[in-house]
């Protein structure tokens, strides 16, 4: 790999233009450069000459923005002024975000500004730089993977502990994972539909009950095959299979996971009287009707299950939970994060909604917490949870163990 650093930025324009990938050019420079800008006045003016050649090759190409927040006012105006270029960002800009909130003011402002002039752009929400990395890289059917699959199989650090017996033989960690059993097949099929958003709002706009995802592979969901065929007919259905799981696919946030953690939670709502508030990295549940008995344990708790955070009659918050698929050990364990749930929030109320929430959890220490994953373990486990309850086609069918997942300490 080229680096440029502030020193040499005609190197740049010379390794971009000769195609020398992959090329690191630091803006801020580097600690082995001779010139270093790390002040606030130095950021406000970089290297004219570097700052151009940032610009040069926006012009020329495309840009993807990873692991950037857009609060440096110098780089934010080369991206700008790249934009005010006839032809700007031939190839799109796009924008990889991490989180649920949204970006900074100057990056929705940027992307506008792209989308007004025509560029192909969007806000790209991501897990992590490496799993989007990966997804991109499982797109080139030509290269060969093997190396990146067991690079991400062969790093775990972690057995699994052995049953215990029962006598305190040695320590114990309570971990908040319960096991899950997942369903091996579900339907899949190939049409023209492309995108996520726009195979769920297919689903939607039929008023179908189908739980679906788009992966490269085609359109992957649970439900009945007369809905399916309803739904996805008139996007040309040339194949129509069942598509297994594989371990490999689940072992990060692929497409199959999130259809099978959309899958889960549905289930969980269905036979355990709660309802889900779906977000981006988890989806909170809260209980159905808090005044019933089956809430008591919960209670009994917290004292109080739900209420409106005081002076503020619009936010109505509830006790519950937070729940994720992850991958350890193997298997996809549920993930629990006992927490305060709030409805009505606004970008003007949310510090209200964390302060309110810190007040009411600041005191919970281990031993509230182990009540509390001990009631949303108990609560949530079951056999045979059925996503849709269908008679004919795939319906998702799981099973979510009691006990939690714990560990040991291992001597070197």
């Amino acid at each position: 790999m080229s680096v440029v650093a502030l020193d040499a930025p005609e190197l740049a324009g010379q390794l971009i233009g000769a195609q020398k990938w992959p090329i690191a050019v630091k803006l801020h420079g580097d600690f082995r450069s001779r010139r270093l800008k790390n002040t606030t006045d130095e950021l406000r003016q970089q290297d004219a000459a570097l700052r151009q050649q940032l610009v040069d090759a926006c012009r020329r190409s495309g840009l993807v923005v990873a692991g950037y927040s857009g609060r440096d006012d110098s780089v934010m105006d080369a991206l700008e002024t790249a934009l005010n270029q006839p032809g700007g960002y031939p190839g799109g800009l796009f924008w990889l975000h991490r989180g649920s909130d949204p970006p900074l003011g100057r990056v929705i402002r940027l992307l506008q500004r792209a989308s007004d002039a025509g560029v192909e752009c969007g806000l790209v929400r991501i897990e992590s730089f490496d799993e989007i990395l990966r997804d991109l890289v499982r797109l080139l059917p030509a290269l060969d993977t093997s190396a990146l699959n067991a690079l991400a199989t062969g790093r775990s650090r972690v057995s699994g502990a052995p049953e215990p017996s029962g006598q305190r033989g040695w320590p114990l960690i309570r971990l908040n994972g319960l096991a899950v059993t997942i369903p091996a097949n579900c339907r899949k099929l190939v049409c023209t539909i492309e995108g996520v958003a726009a195979a769920r709002s297919a689903v939607a706009e039929a008023n179908a009950r189908l739980i679906v995802t788009r992966t490269q592979a085609g359109v992957l969901g649970f439900g009945s095959d007369a809905e399916f065929r309803r739904v996805f007919d008139p996007f040309g259905i040339t194949a129509f299979d069942l598509a297994t799981f594989e371990k490999r696919r689940l072992r990060y946030e692929s497409g199959e996971r999130g259809l099978l953690r959309d899958a889960l939670v549905e289930a969980l709502c269905a036979a355990k009287n709660v309802r889900a508030i779906r977000r981006r990295s988890a989806d909170l549940l809260v209980p159905v009707d808090p005044a019933d008995s089956a809430w008591d344990g919960l209670r009994a708790i917290t004292h109080q299950t739900t209420g409106t955070v005081p002076k503020h009659p619009d936010l109505k918050w509830h006790e519950g939970v937070g729940v994720r698929l992850d991958w350890a050990d193997d298997g996809l364990w549920l993930l629990l994060d006992p927490k305060i749930v709030f409805e009505g929030v606004t970008d003007a109320t949310k510090a209200i909604t964390a302060d309110f929430a810190r007040e009411r959890t600041v005191k919970r220490y281990n031993r509230d917490l182990d009540r509390l994953i001990d009631f949303w373990a108990k609560r949530l486990a079951g056999e045979a949870l059925l996503a849709l309850s269908i008679g004919d086609g795939i319906d998702a069918r799981f099973a979510v163990g009691k006990n939690t997942a714990f560990s040991k300490l291992v001597q070197p």
